[in-house]
């Protein structure tokens, strides 16, 4: 149905089509991209074409006789598949960066002088922070390394949960924060079999599930420390102040 659908939007658009010639049509696309986002569209271009080429290293990894489970279900490799996640989270991420740069790229006076070739403007953060105090700038920059901490807690805890959904340790220790009645299951967590060690790591049911819990919680704790560090400071607030000033 979607094919059939998108066979037929594509043909309505095709017949309504301005009449352009084909040499007009690389100029109508590259004109519509602001300057300095060529290089980074060219990344995203090889990071989708990339994605499709590690989800099949992901796939094979389950085919053979060899890789189905006790369930008598094909597994992939939970490497291949946190490697197939990790992919497409910074694709993703990638992709909104730059579609909020290019937003506002229009209202950035900053690059509007760029584009004009003109050094005189300062960006609209620029001028945001001539109007912080000293103060509040040291308060601005303990406040970004905390919202890139939680970045980074939180694309360990996609990640890790990758390792979960890969090794089906979700089916396991259904209980919070306790498994099996402890905090840190330890008789559970090494696998004498597993060689070399640090396999337990990412193979082991509890360890990966455990993992996945502490990051989980790390993340949440760190998200709302950064926003209320941020939000209730005194620093935090006369940051909002001046930004209004500057607006």
């Amino acid at each position: 149905v979607g094919l059939v659908y998108g066979a037929g939007w594509a043909y309505f658009t095709w017949m309504h089509r301005p009449k352009i010639s084909a040499d007009s049509i690389p100029k109508a696309i590259t004109s519509a991209i602001p300057p300095g986002y060529q290089s980074r569209l060219a990344v995203l271009f090889a990071m989708g074409g990339t994605q499709g080429l590690v989800g099949w290293w992901m796939v094979k990894s389950g085919l053979g006789e060899d890789r189905f489970g006790d369930r008598n279900e094909i597994r992939v490799s939970p490497y291949r598949l946190a490697s197939h996640l990790g992919m497409a989270v910074g694709t993703y991420s990638l992709l909104v960066w730059t579609g909020l740069g290019a937003l506002s790229f229009p209202v950035d006076r900053y690059a509007m002088a760029a584009k004009e070739k003109s050094a005189e403007t300062l960006s609209m953060l620029q001028q945001y922070t001539k109007n912080l105090s000293p103060n509040a700038l040291r308060h601005a920059q303990k406040v970004r390394g905390g919202v890139l901490t939680t970045v980074g807690l939180t694309g360990l805890t996609i990640l890790s949960g990758a390792f979960v959904a890969g090794n089906d340790a979700g089916n396991a220790y259904n209980t919070y924060p306790l498994m099996n009645d402890q905090w840190i299951p330890l008789e559970d967590m090494v696998d004498p079999n597993k060689l070399p060690k640090w396999r337990n790591v990412f193979e082991t049911t509890a360890t990966v599930q455990w993992n996945h819990r502490v990051l989980g919680t790390a993340t949440a704790l760190s998200a709302v420390g950064v926003a209320g560090f941020g939000l209730l400071h005194p620093m935090g607030r006369a940051s909002l102040a001046a930004m209004g000033r500057s607006s």
